[in-house]
């Protein structure tokens, strides 16, 4: 049995890798509208007297993003460097500065970073 793809199978994993894309994106989406809203109650712009939406930003945002950027760089991982793959590597970059962002929000809040 040989053991490389056939012309079906390799478009096959492509329209699955591209929904993996899809699913990526969509998780991108959603941890930055969950950090958006954190991050400002995070630094007192927006009053919400529980901290909810810190939380849902730190504990939902931040795993969100991780997960999406596993996801994505599953979907890219020993592809060849076509537009999938530049997308996969996007959104990782993209998906791993949300977490990021939270830690400049840390040194913003707490005077360690001014502008």
């Amino acid at each position: 049995m040989p053991e490389e793809l056939s012309e079906d199978d390799n478009r096959a994993l492509t329209i699955v890798q591209g929904l993996a894309l899809v699913i990526a994106a969509g998780a991108l989406y959603a941890a930055i509208r969950l950090s958006i809203q954190g991050g400002k109650v995070f630094l007192g712009l927006a009053k919400d007297p529980y901290d909810r939406d810190v939380w849902l930003g730190v504990g939902v945002g931040i795993a969100l993003a991780l997960c999406g950027a596993t996801v994505a760089f599953i979907s890219g991982y020993e592809r060849r460097w076509d537009a999938l793959r530049i997308i996969a590597t996007a959104l990782v970059i993209a998906h791993l500065a949300v977490p990021a962002t939270w830690g400049v929000l840390w040194l913003i809040r707490y005077n360690r970073l001014t502008f």
